[in-house]
């Protein structure tokens, strides 16, 4: 502990070496010593040879190889391969070729301070930061008496620790024990503080390569063996990705290419996001990723299809038949199709090209189809690491990914894939096949599509020139009807509701009628009532008037009888 009672933690030197310091938590042990134990072709020398180069070109840090084993012309081949010039600039990295020792055992006189005064001159001169002894095993070996090696190894150990220089120690494994692989000096594993195991996997025929940390001293790392890839741009650690998930997330949907599609999912599928279609052969689950795939392009988008079913002029042609056309986006360069034959993959140096184009390209869609066929081609901890690696990658980059996958057999009915990538995918559909009435017919379920509202639905999926598109199903008597059986009750349907609409127009027409007739009945009578009222009318006062007059005489009368007033009263 420091006088203010603080745990000293110990630096660390970053490899540069994708996924490798994902493992390490945070690169090499700066100023000791790091023993890479391998069979032979592992990678031990490419490791080394990437940790000086990424140095140089990352970090700018000098450093120095110092090869035991193999010439300075073959040294620069590696490096070549890693894109250093052909000729390496000795000021930034510096090849030691120190084949010569043999010769000095065979004289008597043999051990490593004069090679090591060499070393320490050159870091004085260079301020060389890294250093890697390639094969020092074959050094030790020209040491017939163990006791001997074991001074020099200590030699060796405590001088890296005097020039304060990150130092990796390559050596080869002991026998032909591939899974467990240690070398033939174990003083090398105790003295180094970090020591790095390379192995390979054989698996069904099918050969790999693999890390693990022996030991880390000092500080925390990852204990579980990840797969290790040797491709174009190096060495490559993966499934080693940070245990915090954090992806771009985007709300923005994307068109699935299937309108109807899209309602179902309330819009389509989220960019970015990655959606699973799993199906027996034949239930057209290529058609969807090929109608993924144009609509990306028709939107602009950089795409990416690849199959291991079909060579890439197959599947344009295939698909043009159902009305998806990828040929003139393909010609544009917007849309990059890639055919391989499944059995012949390698399946990590696959990842690795694929993940080189999507970030050269930048694809904004992917399909894989199908991407069972990964799970049987990989080597290592279980069939679906490849897949979820990929999955996982496109996701990182905020790639929209569809990959097919067939549906296992002997768990068909448990709704599960062969990939078993159903857990990781955002939206996993089903296409099954229903067989009823002497036909088959394609149906699409959405399992799941987190985030979003969706259809519970069963949909039929016709193809057609004019593309793909989705019924509505008829359930009757507890059967799903498709097909000609439900083109037959589609067509019963209207029959019967033309027939009620026949019926509707014909009764509305005939109390139309009957309305328009009581109408004018009502009207007649209405003019009868109203000339009977004024008829009426007449009639009264036609009386009024002659009683009036009836009147007006007898008052005459009686004035012309001179009657008093009592007879004019009526007395």
């Amino acid at each position: 502990m420091t006088e203010t009672g603080a745990i000293p933690t110990i630096p660390k030197v970053l490899t540069r070496i994708e996924g490798f310091d994902n493992m390490l938590r945070g690169g090499l042990p700066q100023g000791r010593a790091t023993v890479v134990v391998g069979a032979t072709g592992s990678g031990k020398t490419m490791l080394g040879l990437q940790f000086l180069a990424d140095g140089v070109h990352s970090d700018g840090e000098t450093g120095i190889f110092v090869s035991f084993e193999e010439s300075r012309a073959d040294v620069l081949a590696c490096l070549g391969a890693l894109g250093w010039p052909a000729q390496a600039p000795d000021a930034e990295l510096h090849i030691m070729d120190a084949d010569f020792l043999p010769n000095v055992v065979q004289s008597g006189a043999f051990d490593l301070n004069g090679l090591l005064a060499a070393l320490s001159a050159l870091i004085r001169e260079s301020g060389a930061k890294r250093i890697v002894f390639d094969a020092v095993d074959v050094l030790l070996d020209l040491l017939d008496d163990p006791a001997g090696q074991r001074r020099e190894l200590h030699r060796l150990f405590h001088w890296v620790s005097t020039e304060g220089i990150t130092a990796i120690l390559t050596a080869k494994a002991d026998g032909f024990d591939l899974g467990n692989p240690m070398p033939r000096q174990p003083l090398l594993v105790y003295l180094s503080h970090c020591v790095v195991i390379l192995r390979y996997n054989l698996q069904d025929g099918i050969c790999g390569r693999s890390v693990r940390l022996l030991k880390y001293r000092g500080t925390n790392h990852s204990l579980n063996e990840y797969p290790m890839m040797i491709g174009a741009r190096g060495i490559a650690v993966y499934g080693i990705r940070s245990s915090d998930m954090s992806y771009p997330v985007s709300t923005r949907r994307v068109s699935s290419g299937v309108e109807r599609l899209d309602t179902m999912l309330g819009g389509g599928y989220y960019e970015g996001s990655s959606i699973l279609i799993s199906g027996s052969p034949g239930t057209a689950k290529t058609t969807f990723g090929g109608a993924f795939i144009e609509a990306a392009c028709a939107r602009g988008d950089n795409a990416l299809l690849i199959s291991f079913d079909e060579a890439p002029e197959q599947i344009i042609r295939n698909l043009a038949s159902v009305g998806i056309d990828l040929a003139s986006h393909a010609a544009a360069g917007r849309l990059r199709i890639h055919g391989y034959r499944a059995a012949a993959i390698e399946t990590e140096a696959f990842l690795m090209k694929v993940l080189a184009e999507l970030d050269e390209h930048n694809i904004r869609a992917l399909v894989l189809d199908p991407v069972s066929a990964l799970a049987n081609r990989t080597q290592f901890r279980g069939k679906n690491e490849a897949a979820a690696r990929l999955l996982d990658e496109a996701k990182a980059r905020g790639i929209t990914v569809v990959v097919t996958s067939l549906l296992d057999k002997a768990t068909h009915e448990a709704e599960t894939t062969q990939a078993a990538v159903s857990t990781i995918a955002d939206t996993w559909m089903e296409l099954t096949f229903r067989a009823a009435g002497g036909e088959r017919n394609r149906a699409i379920t959405i399992i799941k599509s987190r985030g979003m509202s969706h259809s519970n639905q069963v949909r039929e999926v016709s193809l057609s020139h004019e593309g793909v598109t989705l019924s509505d199903v008829y359930f009757s008597g507890g059967d799903v009807l498709m097909g000609t059986a439900r083109i037959e009750r589609e067509l019963a349907e209207q029959a019967s509701e033309s027939a009620r609409r026949e019926e509707f127009e014909r009764r509305r027409v005939e109390l139309e009628l009957t309305e328009q007739r009581l109408s004018m009945q009502r009207m007649e009578l209405e003019a009868e009532i109203a000339a009977r009222r004024s008829e009426l009318k007449s009639l009264q006062d036609s009386e009024d008037r002659r009683l009036g007059r009836k009147q007006k005489s007898l008052d005459a009368v009686l004035n012309n009888r001179r009657a008093d007033d009592g007879v004019r009263d009526g007395d």
